[in-house]
């Protein structure tokens, strides 16, 4: 007869979120502003249905954190997300990759965009289009991302609510058993650099703290059903369906933490509050425009003049916009005071809304 189990114990680099050293933690995440994303993700947080259906159960906690309605019948007379009422979902032994779980987030009226990191090569991808949903290729969105734009994303989604990033990492590389696994991100310590990692397996491993570039590293990991490497996802409600409200709230703690007043010196000399508001704004900025809004916008600035930026800011903006080659330009305009015509100066004015810009 097999032995069943109860629980693993966490690796020694991992930190519980229960124990002593975490509270502490938590509580100094707190202060800083860092928890906000927390709070909500906490009341939903769950255990994965089945040991394959980590990525289900992910998606599952980030849907009912979102307050998104499946239009379907849990239990009679409520309506609530559980892995068997996911549109387009369907239960595979294997589990999901990563682009099946941004194919997924879409049918389920979320805005979401997939990260890879930056060491997987784009033409030894392979993606395919699953859902049943009539997803176009296009609408399906993938990025590559350094350490440094995925820590970037952590503080932007720690740090308001209605926004949220889970993981697909690889568990050998946090010295734990099993292969691949999902689960939401609940927090940023800077202090520490970590953050809390809210693991959907809780028949397994706690909730814990743990370093950024570790998380990274198992990030970069080879899934052995589609040979590429893991990743990250950032979410949020989508507006196709929810035009109507601000589902998503501001970044107080980074804008709070913004020299005044807000100047250019933040090109050169950017700070992690003005990285985690850029992150946001380029997330929204592609569910705001079709490709023909996308084309007018680059040949308006073509004849911008380049700008000199701070190589870590250049590279974020390129990360998060690999096929707009002009992109780097919007964000130095947010700073001008030129009037410029639409599209590309309502984006301008949302910009530098969103960074707290006075531009008379």
């Amino acid at each position: 007869m097999n032995q069943s189990l109860y629980k693993r114990r966490l690796p020694h680099q991992l930190i519980a979120f229960a124990s002593n050293r975490g509270k502490q933690i938590f509580k100094e995440a707190l202060d800083e502003g860092n928890m906000e994303s927390y709070f909500e993700l906490s009341q939903q947080f769950l255990t994965q249905d089945r040991p394959e259906d980590c990525g289900l159960s992910t998606l599952v906690m980030v849907l009912n954190t979102l307050g998104i309605d499946p239009g379907k019948t849990w239990h009679y007379p409520w309506r609530w997300y559980s892995e068997d009422l996911l549109h387009c979902g369907q239960r595979d032994p294997d589990g999901i990759e990563l682009n099946e779980f941004v194919q997924l987030a879409l049918c389920n009226k979320t805005w979401a965009m997939g990260f890879y990191p930056a060491i997987q090569k784009e033409k030894e991808m392979k993606i395919n289009i699953k859902s049943s949903c009539n997803l176009h290729p296009e609408n399906v969105h993938f990025r590559f991302a350094s350490l440094d734009t995925f820590r970037s994303a952590i503080v932007s989604a720690s740090r308001r609510s209605g926004f949220v990033i889970a993981v697909n990492s690889s568990r050998k590389a946090l010295e734990q058993t099993g292969e691949g696994h999902y689960s939401p991100l609940g927090g940023y310590h800077s202090g520490t650099d970590m953050c809390l990692l809210l693991d959907v397996a809780r028949f397994k491993y706690p909730a814990y703290w743990l370093p950024v570039p570790l998380m990274y590293e198992a990030l970069e990991r080879k899934d052995p059903a589609s040979g590429n490497s893991r990743g990250f996802i950032l979410l949020s409600r989508s507006k196709k369906h929810f035009p109507e409200t601000c589902t998503v709230s501001m970044d107080i703690t980074s804008l709070k933490h913004l020299p005044r007043p807000v100047t250019e010196d933040l090109l050169v000399r950017p700070t992690q509050d003005f990285l985690a508001l850029i992150v946001h704004y380029f997330f929204t900025f592609y569910e705001d425009l079709t490709q023909d809004v996308i084309e007018k916008i680059e040949n308006q600035l073509k004849e911008v003049e380049e700008p000199v930026l701070n190589p870590q800011l250049l590279n974020l903006i390129k990360e998060m916009n690999p096929s707009f080659s002009q992109s780097t330009k919007l964000v130095s305009l947010g700073f001008s005071r030129n009037e410029f015509e639409q599209p590309l100066n309502g984006f301008l004015k949302k910009l530098r809304r969103d960074l707290g810009l006075s531009i008379s």
